[in-house]
């Protein structure tokens, strides 16, 4: 039965009774009932990250202090357009590629539901998964002679070459705008969030526009100053008459990718790293900046999935 407009009252078969939001969800839910038989539903979280690139343009003076130009180099990628295993474009400039983790993505095949269910979308988060910073070559091979250190690491080199996120509380290879903890904003963040705009696409044809990548929240991010608003799973964008994403095989409202695409230009000035790079002292040429500032973007899908019936969820 209804219970009001936003939710329906359901009654399982072990007799314990739930509601469903009205919409999409309600709608998944009238056909599967009208099949007859078993089904199961169970909320689901659906991620996929993306990285947004910010790529050095200008360094003046070229002598320390320098002030640093970095510009956003991403203006087109699509969330949910690849799946586990396949290859993960990490945003370098060497084009270099690693498979893809359930880290990374929930989904399995690219654009597919998880577990081939039917599922409908209640709300959207957005938020920043982790950093890197890519240095060239040439300026990991000048600071390794300039420290004096020999050879590094596999993590610390992968860390510099931008294949390895990072923290970096003291800025010792990133500006200090970029991601240290003690700023009390998040400069890249905040500018790029204004001027990402979100589009719902289902087999490529049929396309929504959704929104501002600044309307969606951050859901349970690490804290109040990265969550843009409070750190809990209620921080998002709701979407309450929802949409629907088929499972593999549906003649329409099936492979579904967001597609995020920036039409400005967008430029952040930064002050070079706190220290030389690995402490190197440098007499003939200032010490190395990095060349790209990535953000890893994670965006997550809050869905109820509807499908076969399951001992955990049935």
């Amino acid at each position: 039965m209804a219970d009001d407009n936003s939710m329906t009252r359901v009654v399982r078969e072990d007799g314990s009774e739930g509601l469903i939001p009205a919409g999409a969800a309600q709608q998944l839910l009238r056909e599967y009932q009208a099949r007859g038989g078993r089904f199961s539903t169970i909320s689901r979280r659906v991620h996929s990250t993306r990285p947004f690139v910010f790529e050095l343009s200008d360094r003046r003076p070229v002598a320390a202090p320098s002030q640093l130009t970095y510009r956003l180099v991403t203006k087109n990628t699509s969330f949910f357009s690849y799946g586990q295993n396949g290859p993960l474009d990490l945003g370098l400039s060497t084009g270099v590629s690693r498979p893809a983790t359930a880290a990374d993505t929930s989904l399995t095949a690219p654009r597919e539901t998880p577990n081939k269910d039917d599922m409908a979308i209640g709300a959207v988060a957005f938020r920043v998964r982790s950093v890197r910073v890519e240095y060239s070559n040439a300026s990991i091979e000048s600071a390794v002679a300039a420290s004096g250190a020999g050879s590094l690491s596999q993590q610390l080199d992968g860390m510099l070459r931008g294949t390895v996120p990072t923290v970096d509380p003291a800025s010792l290879v990133t500006p200090p705008q970029f991601a240290s903890p003690f700023n009390l904003t998040r400069p890249f963040e905040e500018l790029l969030r204004p001027f990402v705009v979100l589009d719902f696409s289902w087999q490529g044809k049929v396309r929504y526009y959704q929104g501002l990548a600044v309307q969606m929240p951050s859901a349970a991010a690490s804290s109040y100053l990265a969550a843009f608003g409070a750190p809990a799973n209620e921080n998002v964008f709701g979407v309450p008459e929802g949409y629907i994403w088929r499972r593999p095989g549906a003649e329409q409202d099936n492979e579904l990718e967001v597609i995020a695409r920036v039409d400005h230009d967008l430029v952040v000035q930064c002050n070079p790293p706190a220290a030389p790079l690995l402490g190197g002292t440098y007499v003939e040429a200032p010490a190395p900046v990095p060349e790209r500032l990535i953000l890893d973007v994670s965006m997550e899908l809050f869905c109820i999935a509807f499908g076969a019936t399951s001992g955990n969820n049935g």
